[in-house]
């Protein structure tokens, strides 16, 4: 069984959503499997002002497990795509969000892939 697989793909998928230029935080932890297969560094920001400040200056903001469903329910952060299966942790598969101000959305479908929405 392939244990990496949820997180590759949820992390492919975020790497081709964020352009290269932009700057993406994580909301506390982020997993090295992420990292590894998003391609990229990504600072963590556990502080919620701290990172409500970098989300207005039009960052993005990724955020798994219990993280990505606080920022979810908080209403102060705008989701543009979700996985609810984005990485494993203790041998669970967790969820993921990514959030940005002004993106297009990118809705899930498990079974039928990605279909592009216009900003709320």
């Amino acid at each position: 069984m392939d244990t990496n697989r949820y997180s590759r793909a949820f992390s492919q998928k975020i790497a081709r959503i964020v352009p290269g230029s932009d700057k993406l935080a994580a909301y506390g932890y982020v997993s090295n499997r992420t990292v590894q297969y998003f391609g990229r560094v990504i600072p963590s920001i556990e502080d919620k002002p701290v990172l409500y400040r970098y989300y207005e200056q039009g960052n993005w903001i990724l955020a798994t497990g219990k993280r990505s469903e606080e920022l979810n329910k908080d209403g102060q952060f705008r989701s543009v795509f979700y996985g609810k299966k984005a990485d494993s942790r203790n041998r669970e598969n967790v969820p993921g969000t990514l959030f940005h101000k002004s993106a297009p959305i990118v809705k899930i479908d498990g079974s039928s892939g990605a279909v592009e929405k216009g900003p709320k």
